[in-house]
């Protein structure tokens, strides 16, 4: 059943439960003292924050007065074009003293705004029911009365809308499939010596292979041991990022086999675990660096080449990193090369904080000045969590808008992480339509916020800003949405 018949639905059955079935007049005059009421309310509340030095959360609440009880409050009018912009600057306490004083603004409104709602569909006004029931949900979003009277669905105690309990679903079930595919096995076969390709062999390094459908991979040792386990593991993890790319696209069999055929574009892998042995291999295979036209060995990260049987990459980092690094090509490989740099950053980082629980593989450069720089980020989702909830209750999250503009060139770490907690949500709350904004906003372009915004209008038929603050609400970690989807803190 859609929400509005459900509605329609609960207007018949709320006409017995309201007051004697006020009258429309009654109901007009009960509207305006609350409208007076609720800018009140939302000024105090406004001037506390301020002197709170949280402007942004002062913002807010003028800009509910004018969006829904006075638009032409000379107030709140006044107080907007003064606090808009400004930094948020308060401590924790003032913070948690700000947060008090909106539960209490809320339990003042919530229940007005409810019952308001709730009488207003007794005399089948609808329109004007539904607008005081939503206002009572933002104030106070476990109101279990208004979500029934909007006819809800209930997901895992949590009420909400249809869209809402679809974002949940699909959440859970993008989670759920990565642990699922954690642990699949893709029947990795080891690669005898004479497999090995002529570059590996001229290196004169000790090395072990390892093919699965897609990847064959070729690793050294830390030890003195061979690491037969490592190439194996690897190419497995390789197939999981192709499953897992492939799930999050839905069903579209041309894409899932783009993903395939883009992921699998290397006829060998080579991994190596020191710089000695990184040097050793370009000092027996000159001919790679005069193809390439260096004078000297690459920097120590990874390298593509064109070898003796097709395309190659050779890579240089720790064991510990297998499974991190290769999540993390896989989606470079498979999709996000091709796309927006800015999102495609936070893909990667969504899909190896899915599949491992890390996000240690960064592409792309920091800018090369940087004014007094935070003590870097630990690459664990759960710190970068922590600091976008931090960002967002000081209103000081990277703007969504900007976000598609940021090059690799120059990549700042305050964008990754708000691209990372970004997609995450939008690959769940428009699970057909988040690719859209990879492939459409192409970052050679250098599209300005204003494409960027109309492009977000047509292709999600909603203004970025809502959708920025739809995610906010989620990725805050306060909210009933956060909690319902194991996200909250």
């Amino acid at each position: 059943m859609l929400a509005a018949d459900r509605i329609l639905l609960l207007a018949l059955c709320a006409a017995p439960l309201a007051a004697q079935n006020a009258t429309a007049a009654e109901l007009a005059e009960r509207e305006q003292k609350l409208h007076t009421s609720a800018v009140q309310v939302l000024l105090s509340y406004a001037r506390s924050a301020e002197s709170n030095k949280l402007p942004s959360r002062a913002v807010a609440a003028y800009e509910l007065v004018l969006a829904h009880y006075d638009a032409e409050n000379k107030i709140a009018k006044a107080a907007l074009a003064k606090a808009k912009g400004a930094a948020d600057q308060g401590t924790a306490a003032q913070r948690r003293s700000t947060d008090q004083g909106w539960t209490l603004a809320g339990k003042k409104l919530a229940p007005q705004h409810r019952d308001l709602g709730i009488a207003l569909l007794a005399i089948d006004d609808l329109l004007r029911g539904q607008h005081h029931l939503e206002l009572a949900l933002r104030y106070d979003p476990s109101d279990l009365e208004a979500h029934k009277a909007l006819g809800h669905a209930e997901h895992n105690g949590f009420f909400g809308t249809d869209d809402e309990i679809a974002f949940c679903k699909r959440l859970a079930a993008i989670e759920s499939r990565a642990k699922e595919l954690g642990a699949t096995g893709y029947q990795p076969a080891a690669l005898p010596a004479d497999k090995m390709p002529e570059e590996l062999r001229r290196s004169g390094l000790s090395l072990a292979g390892a093919k699965t459908r897609s990847f064959a991979i070729w690793t050294t040792s830390e030890s003195a041991e061979p690491d037969t386990a490592a190439p194996a593991e690897m190419a497995e993890w390789g197939e999981r990022a192709i499953a897992l790319l492939e799930f999050t696209l839905g069903s579209a069999p041309a894409r899932h086999a783009q993903v395939a055929i883009q992921a699998r574009r290397n006829r060998w892998i080579a991994v190596v675990r020191s710089a000695e042995q990184w040097t050793a291999f370009f000092a027996a295979n000159p001919q790679i660096l005069e193809k390439a036209k260096l004078q000297s060995v690459p920097p120590q990260s990874n390298f593509a080449f064109e070898s003796s049987t097709g395309q190659a990459e050779i890579f240089l980092h720790r064991r510990e990193l297998d499974a991190d690094s290769m999540i993390a090509h896989v989606t470079m490989w498979g999709f996000a090369t091709d796309g927006n740099e800015g999102l495609g950053q936070g893909l990667v980082h969504t899909m190896t904080s899915l599949l491992v629980g890390t996000m240690n593989t960064w592409f792309g450069s920091p800018p090369p000045t940087q004014a007094s720089p935070r003590k870097e980020l630990p690459r664990d989702p759960k710190q970068w969590a922590a600091r976008i909830r931090e960002e967002i209750a000081k209103g000081a999250d990277w703007p969504a808008v900007q976000v598609p503009r940021e090059r690799l060139s120059s990549f700042r770490e305050n964008v990754r992480v708000k691209s990372w907690s970004f997609v995450y949500w939008l690959m769940a709350r428009y699970p057909d339509r988040w690719t859209r904004a990879f492939k459409g906003l192409e970052s050679e372009k250098n599209p300005m916020p204003e494409a960027i915004e109309a492009f977000f209008a047509k292709e999600f038929e909603r203004s970025l800003s809502e959708l920025e603050q739809e995610w906010r609400q989620w990725a805050g970690g306060n909210s009933a949405i956060a909690k319902a989807t194991g996200h909250s803190g």
